[in-house]
């Protein structure tokens, strides 16, 4: 019998168990301006876009995503919830542009993870 019938040759796939399953991802928009957001899916193929004006429910495959948010009008300030691991960058620096947008580099691996957006308060709002 050749090596290949009796599975010598192939070793078992280690399964990450913090992987499997979905992760329920709620959005809630407190900017008062609507909220554009694209997703991406780093491990699988997987892209999303759509607009938000007060609250998302989304259902995802756990895993790695980058995710870019920005409001129509407005800074962005983003509070993550339950989520374990995450990095938050611009999108753009350019002083002269008023909307600001962030990118998202976020695991979520949790069962239940949320993002809440609010207005990043300007130096006339003090």
């Amino acid at each position: 019998m050749d090596p290949a019938r009796r599975g010598i040759d192939k070793p078992a796939k280690a399964v990450d168990i913090s992987r499997k399953g979905s992760c329920i991802l709620r959005i809630s928009n407190r900017a008062g301006s609507r909220l554009n957001l694209v997703i991406h899916g780093t491990e699988r193929n997987v892209v999303r876009a759509m607009i938000i004006r007060r609250r998302k429910r989304l259902k995802l495959a756990k895993g790695t995503y980058v995710v870019e948010l920005w409001l129509s009008e407005g800074r962005i300030r983003i509070n993550p919830v339950n989520v374990p691991h995450i990095s938050i960058e611009k999108i753009t620096t350019r002083k002269d542009v008023t909307i600001r947008g962030r990118k998202i580099v976020a695991d979520f691996i949790n069962d239940r993870a949320r993002l809440e957006i609010d207005n990043e308060p300007s130096a006339g709002d003090f």
